[in-house]
């Protein structure tokens, strides 16, 4: 077949369609030499062609063409053939799309292959990453591993920006959790930057892993006033147990109505009402 008599028969057909055609041909690629020389030549071709063989990959998963396409003279090609390297390239070829993509596309690369499950590539791009490009390195390091954020994640909390700390919450909420009662375990005064990730990471900890942000929160008022501490969420998902830990407090509730809603059951009445209701005011 000649690429006129190809590009002749894909305008008969709406677009899935053609999409169908070009996949089978790669299929069919991997034991037929003419229709793999076809696709080569498709890949030499003006723009359409280039897209066209490029399609053809899903059929044969030529994860050697894919990588090419990343450095194709058009943008649409070079969108497709990013969207295909998780889907199409083994781990050495992920690597080497890695190194030739601007730093913008790197995560969207790194959230395909999460998407994909294909850890092992991820923490090897991340793990050389943490040598050539330490800034780089935490604001990615939420993709990696449990393994490969357990011994780093008290340090890049204590480091990063609130976001990552937000990211890693949402990523690896007992790690992030565990990490946060450690440091508040280490403190032996009162420590803003502690004060600060805390905040940033409590409400989604209180929604992902509530009974260990509870102990986390015990451990941080040790030297953080439970005042400044954003235990909003905390209320609404474990107020029992919150309630309780309160009761041994001499200060004030860390705010007025911070129970409003939430079924306390029991701890409503007696002491509970004595010093928490009539100090925080019935909200309805």
């Amino acid at each position: 077949m000649k690429v006129d008599q190809l590009l002749s028969t894909l305008e008969t057909l709406p677009y899935h369609e053609r999409v169908r055609h070009m996949v089978e041909m790669g299929k069919q690629s991997l034991t037929n030499e003419t229709l793999r020389q076809l696709l080569t030549t498709l890949s030499k071709g003006e723009m359409y062609q280039r897209m066209l063989a490029l399609q053809a990959c899903y059929g044969s998963r030529d994860g050697d063409a894919v990588l090419h396409a990343l450095s194709d003279p058009s943008r649409t090609i070079r969108q497709m053939a990013r969207r295909m390297v998780a889907y199409l390239c083994d781990d050495d070829q992920v690597q080497a799309a890695f190194a030739s993509l601007l730093d913008a596309d790197l995560g969207t690369l790194l959230t395909l292959l999460q998407k994909q499950r294909r850890q092992t590539p991820i923490d090897t791009y991340l793990e050389k990453q943490s040598a050539n490009d330490p800034a780089a390195w935490v604001r990615r390091i939420g993709f990696g591993s449990a393994a490969l954020v357990k011994p780093v994640i008290e340090n890049v909390l204590m480091q990063g920006h609130s976001w990552e700390g937000q990211w890693l919450a949402a990523r690896h909420p007992v790690l992030t959790v565990e990490a946060l009662h450690l440091l508040a375990e280490r403190a032996t005064q009162m420590d803003q930057r502690l004060l600060w990730i805390a905040n940033a990471t409590l409400p989604i900890l209180s929604d992902l892993v509530p009974a260990q942000a509870v102990e986390a929160v015990k451990a941080l008022a040790r030297h953080l006033p439970i005042s400044q501490l954003d235990v909003q969420g905390l209320a609404q998902r474990r107020p029992v147990e919150l309630a309780d830990f309160l009761l041994t407090l001499q200060e004030r509730p860390p705010s007025r109505g911070i129970f409003a809603g939430a079924d306390c059951g029991a701890r409503r009445s007696g002491l509970f009402e004595r010093k928490l209701v009539l100090q925080m005011g019935s909200k309805t």
